[in-house]
C-alpha cells in the first residue's frame, strides 16, 4: 500500500483521557473511540491524491479550504464519514441474514493490509483490522440490497447500442458494377465468395486472388439494413453467408477478440447503476430510522491530518 505521507497524523482527541470511551452507539451497537478513529483514518485514504496535489502543486491544505458557508472541506469529509459508519454497523448486520460473509483468504488479505495501515497511523491493530473488515463486508451487503431492486431491464438494456461495442467486423465485398452488365457473372461471384469466406487468414489476402474482389474493415455503426442484422448476429469468428445489395455482394466476419465482454460489461453497469439510483430511497429511510446516539465531543474534537 502507497505511503500515505499527507495522512501521518492521527486523528486523535484533544482530551487523551477520552480514547477509552464510547464514540457512538448505532441500533445499540457500541462503537469505540479508536475504531470510530480507524473508519475516519479509512475515509480520509480515499482522498489522498486529491490531498498530495493540493498540497504539492498548490501549496494549499485542502482539509481548511472553505464553502460559502464558512465550513470547511473537513467538515463534509467528516459528516460523510459519520454517516457512512452508522450505514456501515447498519448493513453489517444484516450479513448474516442475507447469508454474506467474507472468505478466511480474503480475512487474511485484510489482516496483512491493518498491520501496514497500523504502521502508518499508530492506531490499534484490532481496531483497524475490524474497521476494513467492517467496511467490506457493509459494502458486499450493499450491494446484494442493491442487486435485489426491481427495474425495468429491457428499457435499460435498449438504450445500449450494441453496435458501439461490436466494431470489428471485416468484409469480402463484389461491387454491382462487377456483374451488372453481366448478371450470369453474379452466380459465379457469389460461389468465390462463399469460398473466399472460409479464408482462415486476413481477408486482404483472401481479397489478393481476384482483382474484382475488394476487403476491408467496417464498425457496426457504419452499416444498416441486412448488412447490420447480419453482423449483428454473427457469433466472435462467425462468418456471415453471401449477402446481395443494391451495391454490391458482401460477406462479413466477426474477428475474434472483439468487444463482446465490453458490450456486457457496459449491460451489467447500466443495470446496477439503475438499481442502484432506485435503491438511493431505501437507503436513506434506513439512515433516517436508525436510532444512534453520539458523542458530540469526540466527534467536535477530530482533527484533520497535517499535510
Amino acid at each position: 500500500m502507497k505511503k500515505l505521507i499527507a495522512m501521518i497524523c492521527v486523528l486523535a482527541l484533544a482530551n487523551c483521557a477520552l480514547c477509552e470511551g464510547t464514540a457512538l452507539t448505532v441500533n445499540g451497537t457500541a462503537l469505540n473511540e479508536d475504531y470510530a478513529k480507524a473508519c475516519m483514518y479509512l475515509t480520509c485514504m480515499a482522498y489522498e491524491d486529491t490531498v498530495s496535489y493540493y498540497s504539492s502543486a498548490l501549496g494549499i491544505d485542502y482539509w481548511t479550504l472553505e464553502y460559502d458557508d464558512g465550513s470547511t472541506v473537513f467538515d463534509h469529509v467528516k459528516a460523510d464519514g459519520f454517516k457512512a459508519l452508522v450505514m456501515q454497523t447498519v448493513l453489517c448486520s444484516r450479513a448474516s441474514s442475507l447469508g454474506i460473509a467474507q472468505s478466511e483468504e480474503r480475512l487474511s488479505e485484510l489482516n496483512a493490509i491493518a498491520h501496514e495501515i497500523c504502521s502508518e497511523c499508530g492506531l490499534p491493530f484490532e481496531d483497524v483490522f475490524k474497521a476494513l473488515a467492517d467496511r467490506e463486508l457493509s459494502q458486499m451487503v450493499y450491494g446484494a440490497l442493491v442487486s435485489a431492486m426491481a427495474v425495468d431491464d429491457e428499457s435499460i438494456l435498449g438504450k445500449i447500442d450494441k453496435a458501439d461495442y461490436l466494431s470489428h467486423i471485416q468484409y469480402l465485398f463484389v461491387p454491382f458494377d462487377a456483374y451488372s452488365e453481366a448478371p450470369e457473372l453474379k452466380t459465379g461471384f457469389q460461389s468465390l465468395l462463399e469460398t473466399l469466406s472460409g479464408f482462415s487468414g486476413d481477408y486482404e489476402q483472401a481479397a489478393g486472388l481476384n482483382s474484382e474482389v475488394n476487403c476491408g474493415e467496417i464498425g457496426l455503426s457504419e452499416l444498416e439494413g441486412g448488412l447490420l442484422e447480419a453482423a449483428l448476429s454473427l457469433p466472435e469468428g462467425g462468418t456471415s453467408s453471401v449477402i446481395e445489395t443494391e451495391i454490391g455482394l458482401f460477406v462479413l466476419r466477426r474477428e475474434k477478440g472483439s468487444d463482446e465482454e465490453e458490450y456486457l460489461k457496459a449491460c451489467a453497469q447500466a443495470l446496477y447503476s439503475a438499481r442502484e439510483a432506485a435503491f438511493q430511497s431505501d437507503y436513506e429511510k434506513l439512515f433516517r430510522e436508525t436510532e444512534y446516539t453520539i458523542d458530540a465531543a469526540f466527534w467536535d474534537s477530530l482533527t484533520p491530518p497535517k499535510n
